[in-house]
């Protein structure tokens, strides 16, 4: 179980949100692209080592390309429906990129693309980073005491 923090992957997932994962060992051969996943931060680049929750939108052996609010694999535009209105079309602040992935490498991204800390900032990950996928999310609840 790991807690949302910041707003990387809103407004799907939101600060506060608890999500529970699918350990790696039962969920590597399972990976999808649009799947949700908890990953430890690649070599420590940003926010201190804690976890990342992105999504997978590059799949080994890929080449991906973002152009303007647009994602690429092999040649064939992404239909992220996932996203919500107004989400869809983001301005790349980090410009055109492209990557041709290994076997053992992922491209994740945020879903908040305007700022989001993802593939575009520290690249491709491998596997080892993944820690596994999102199964289910849920906003914690108070009990209450009515005596």
């Amino acid at each position: 179980i790991y807690g949302v923090t910041g707003n990387s992957m809103y407004p799907n997932l939101k600060p506060g949100q608890h999500v529970l994962t699918i350990r790696k060992s039962k969920s590597l051969s399972l990976l999808r692209r649009s799947d949700i996943v908890v990953l430890n931060n690649p070599e420590n680049i940003v926010d201190h080592g804690n976890p990342f929750i992105k999504r997978i939108v590059g799949l080994p052996g890929e080449h991906i390309k973002l152009i303007r609010s647009t994602i690429y694999a092999n040649g064939t535009p992404l239909i992220e429906d996932y996203l919500a209105p107004g989400y869809e079309k983001w301005t790349d602040r980090y410009g055109e990129q492209e990557w041709l992935l290994s076997e053992d490498e992922y491209l994740v991204i945020s879903d908040y693309r305007p700022e989001g800390r993802d593939s575009r900032k520290f690249g491709p990950i491998r596997s080892e980073h993944i820690v596994g996928i999102v199964w289910l999310s849920w906003r914690p609840f108070k009990i209450r005491n009515h005596a």
